[in-house]
């Protein structure tokens, strides 16, 4: 049979009142035991979900054969599912991509001087890929002053095996 937690009026309040102590969630693991599911961290407020020592305001973490996801849906027809990253005013907001604990790849809004930038090595000053607010793409800058600016060799295909190479001297 199933238990519930009810109330018709007023919030329903869940308290730990011990200093620095958990609110931790369990259920069955599949195999006859309890397994952790989900932590809020006393001392921090971080929430956990797959770890019981959150170390981010939200921080899922998978330790099984298998994908960790994070899904944001939205079922009603015509309407959107939306991921907003809002940082303070000029701050800057990021997407990191770490492999094993190392950063890979980034992908940030630099609000100080408003370029998106795409980074593919881990570190934040490489110059790869940037757009600035009027549309300018640079590539190995990140203040193209053109539509299109890249610095270094490139090439460029075309049809019938034409292309045009451009390297520095």
């Amino acid at each position: 049979t199933d238990s519930y937690i009810t109330n018709n009026t007023g919030d329903v309040i869940i308290q730990n009142s011990a200093n620095d102590k958990d609110i931790i969630f369990k259920c069955d693991d599949q195999s006859g035991g309890l397994a952790t599911y989900m932590t809020i961290d006393g001392s921090t407020g971080n929430i956990g979900m797959g770890t019981s020592t959150p170390s981010e305001m939200l921080h899922l973490y998978g330790n099984v054969n298998a994908d960790v996801k994070f899904k944001i849906e939205n079922d009603f027809s015509g309407k959107n599912a939306t991921l907003i990253i809002d940082s303070g005013a000029s701050g800057d907001g990021y997407i990191i991509f770490n492999e094993a604990g190392t950063t890979r790849g980034i992908i940030t809004y630099d609000g100080g001087t408003d370029v998106l930038k795409i980074i593919n090595d881990g570190s934040s000053g490489t110059e790869h890929l940037a757009m600035d607010t009027s549309g300018n793409v640079g590539v190995g800058t990140f203040s193209p002053d053109t539509k299109l600016e890249v610095v270094g060799s490139f090439a460029a295909n075309g049809p019938s095996s034409t292309f045009v190479t451009m390297a520095e001297s």
